[in-house]
């Protein structure tokens, strides 16, 4: 019986339980719970017109405006981050209010000090992040930020023995921000800098309390201190202003100037050779970052060799860099061998000056190295350090010479002409320079076979230079950087050609398939001083476009300026006083009292340079009157202008 009972009780547990579940899962699952009510859904254009004008101010950007873009996973992000972003903010505002506090506060109040300072628990959010493809080396970025915090802000003022305190809390902010990072380089984090600028005014609203009491319930006080605000801030990042708040330090390098070498001449090299003599060159380069080696031709069988060349001339753009001689043993079939070196930094130059050396020659760079104390000869060599004219420069050189009528014989920038042209400036100055062209990249390439693509750079008619190729790649990537000095600014009609082929393979040696090709004026880069653009190729099979960048860095005067040429550019109606460039003249050269009636348009005057002796003083009045040192040689139209040329009388 014991048995059954045990059995039958076991039984009866398990089909009591399953029973329960049964009845359970019928009777609590399937049946809905009377208190909870179903939402009505309505689509929006069954909403009421009203009702959907109060809700399209907080429709997120995303839904309005299609370039924006939803960033949930960001605002996730910042509301983790907030806590620790909250402490670091607050710190480092405490960091730098409390000295500027301490330094502009009244002798009368004894201290300024934060009692509270937290910025709440509610982060702000961005209802949508704008993008712009740009082809400059930065990114920029618009967010749209909105933030409804609970700040506590707490400011004690002591002063004549009393302590009031101003309480500011329920801040809530709307703006729209531009974010630019730039320059963008190749050191983490990848970017230099950060600008912010305002878009438009933003909208601001918070609550102050001043002993107990809140100010800004008092009527009109509010929107009047909303206001001020709104300018305040207004003035300060409204674009174009815009404010740095981040910087490495980190700068892409820029050209400096010209670094010009002429290799004189040598004296008492150590023979390297068993039979015969040595065949000394010289090679010179710039280090680090260095624009390459330049080298003398060699002079056979001396010791004491005279070269008397001049190289090409370097781009520095390091002013802290330095200079490195190396004289070598020439070989047709080995390499060079190393005769003797020296060093000379560019800081001990004095900037547009002429400078003659005598390098004493080591056998290397080693300081602590026995052999360097033997001298292995002497090299002479003369040296001239000319930086680059900058923008600021050039204006202000410019403008100063335009209030005095002309310029000095010794100024390489021209005399601003009153009521004259800006673009008289660069007109002029744009004289003997570096071409800095840059091919970044192309787009949409379209071969035959596989692509591999390469660049041919033409400038002037003739080969410079050719990037490397990119196999296989229909949007290759080159970073092709080239420099091309000339010596006197480019004519109108000059052009860049950059020609894009693609090499192919399994086909007669050297054959390449034209991709297509590009043509720019070298004037618009002179004019502009800078281009970046995509450029669509002509003669393309599809769509391809290339991107390059192109920079003018003007070295001095151009050869028309050292001869005398001026190009004076006067509007419509003009009449006054007229000055003459004399960048690189011998003496001042002036046209004064000039009447210049209806339209003008570009009037050039040419003086033969070994006429200029007593030419001071020459003017020309009204309908032609000359003065007594000139005589008019030749006149003739030009396009939009007049060519004139005088000589001494």
């Amino acid at each position: 019986m014991g048995l059954f009972s045990f059995v039958f009780s076991i039984l009866g547990f398990g089909v009591g339980l399953l029973a329960g579940l049964i009845i359970g899962y019928f009777g609590f699952i399937y049946k809905l719970p009377t208190d909870v009510k179903k939402a009505d859904v309505k689509a929006v254009v069954d909403v009421d017109e009203k009702v959907l004008k109060r809700m399209l101010p907080e429709i997120p950007l995303w839904v309005k405006m299609p370039d924006y873009d939803r960033v949930d996973w960001l605002n996730k992000f910042l509301k983790e981050l907030w806590p620790f972003l909250d402490k670091a903010v607050c710190k480092t505002v405490k960091e730098i209010a409390i000295p500027i506090i301490e330094e502009k506060k009244p002798p009368q109040i004894q201290s300024i000090t934060f009692a509270e300072l937290t910025l709440g628990d509610l982060p702000p959010m961005l209802s949508g992040v704008k993008v712009y493809d740009t082809v400059d080396k930065e990114m920029i970025i618009e967010p749209f930020i909105k933030w409804a915090g609970n700040p506590n802000i707490v400011i004690a003022v002591k002063g004549y023995g009393v302590t009031a305190t101003v309480q500011l809390t329920e801040v809530t902010v709307c703006m729209q921000v531009r974010a630019t990072f730039k320059p963008l380089v190749d050191v983490f984090p990848c970017f230099s800098k950060i600008y912010v600028s305002l878009m438009q005014k933003p909208e601001i609203d918070f609550s102050l309390k001043l002993l107990g009491g809140d100010a800004m319930a008092i009527p009109g006080l509010a929107a009047y201190v909303q206001e001020v605000i709104k300018d305040i801030v207004a003035d300060m990042l409204l674009w174009p202003k815009s404010m740095q708040v981040f910087d490495l330090n980190i700068e892409d390098k820029k050209n400096l100037g010209l670094l010009y070498v002429k290799v004189l001449s040598a004296k008492g090299l150590k023979n390297l050779e068993n039979i015969g003599k040595s065949d000394p060159l010289v090679a010179v380069s710039l280090g680090p970052p260095h624009s390459g080696e330049k080298k003398t031709n060699p002079k056979m069988g001396t010791l004491n060799p005279v070269w008397n060349q001049d190289l090409l001339p370097f781009t520095v753009m390091d002013a802290e860099t330095t200079i490195k001689f190396e004289v070598r043993d020439f070989e047709r079939v080995m390499r060079d061998r190393p005769m003797g070196v020296a060093t000379c930094p560019l800081k001990s130059l004095t900037p547009g000056e002429k400078t003659q050396l005598s390098l004493e020659l080591k056998k290397n760079l080693n300081p602590d190295d026995p052999a360097n104390q033997k001298s292995r000869g002497v090299l002479i060599v003369e040296v001239r350090y000319q930086p680059f004219l900058s923008e600021q420069s050039e204006a202000g050189d410019t403008g100063a010479a335009g209030d005095s009528g002309g310029s000095d014989a010794g100024n390489n920038t021209p005399a601003r002409i009153a009521g004259g042209s800006n673009s008289l400036s660069r007109g002029i100055t744009g004289g003997s320079g570096i071409l800095v062209i840059e091919v970044h990249a192309a787009e949409d390439l379209d071969a035959k076979n596989n692509c591999n693509a390469m660049c041919k750079i033409t400038v002037r008619g003739a080969t410079a230079d050719k990037t490397k190729t990119v196999k296989r790649n229909n949007n290759p990537i080159w970073d092709h950087h080239y420099e091309h000095y000339f010596t006197d600014a480019p004519r109108p009609d000059e052009m860049l050609k950059i020609e894009v082929f693609s090499k192919s393979k399994g086909q007669l040696l050297g054959s390449k398939e034209a991709l297509g090709w590009i043509s720019i004026p070298l004037h618009d880069v002179v004019t502009n001083r800078r281009l970046n653009e995509w450029y669509q190729l002509q003669e393309a099979r599809g769509a391809g476009r290339i991107n390059v960048e192109l920079r003018w860095e003007p070295t001095g005067a151009s050869q028309g300026a050292r001869w005398g040429f001026a190009a004076l550019d006067y509007h419509s109606g003009q009449r006054g006083k007229m000055g003459i460039c004399s960048t690189g003249l011998r003496g001042k050269v002036g046209i004064c009292g000039s009447a210049v009636r209806g339209k003008v348009g570009e009037l050039s005057v040419r003086f033969p340079k070994d006429r200029l002796a007593g030419m001071e003083g020459c003017k020309e009045v009204g309908g032609g009157e000359r003065g007594m040192h000139s005589e008019e040689r030749e006149e003739r139209s030009s396009k939009g202008g007049c060519w004139k040329e005088y000589e001494e009388g």
